[in-house]
């Protein structure tokens, strides 16, 4: 259940920024991957923690690093995304929704991660939404 809330609030979010003009986009688009990376830096910290404390087990520990190096790859394509929407002196649909596609994997990548995170008993705290006013 709480995997689906936060693909619809993922989904929300990217929505509003498809409804957005270039500036707004490129606005948005950084402060997805500003969040994306706080939420996944709180989130293995926090499994980290959790794994030196003996909460959590070595193979679910291997497990959640699996699982954010996938989500690390999104990150990392989204960002390079990112500085070719900027780059471009024109900036077409299929431009946009490039871009839009590429965060829209990376927050489904990090709705896996702490959703296994929270699966195995990890609490993430600190963890800021995004705003896309």
């Amino acid at each position: 259940m709480r995997y689906l809330i936060n693909l619809w609030l993922a989904c929300l979010a990217l929505l509003l920024c498809v409804a957005c003009n270039d500036g707004e986009v490129e606005r948005n688009a950084y402060n997805t991957l500003v969040i994306a990376g706080h939420t996944y830096d709180a989130t293995m910290s926090a499994t980290a923690d959790a794994y030196g404390r003996g909460i959590i087990s070595a193979e679910q520990y291997d497990r959640a690093k699996a699982v954010a190096r996938i989500y690390y790859g999104a990150y990392q394509t989204a960002r390079i995304a990112l500085e070719e929407y900027v780059a471009a002196d024109v900036h077409s649909d299929s431009d946009r929704e490039r871009l839009m596609s590429t965060l829209t994997a990376l927050a489904l990548r990090l709705a896996e991660l702490t959703e296994y995170a929270r699966q195995i008993g990890v609490g993430v705290h600190n963890v800021r939404e995004v705003d896309n006013g």
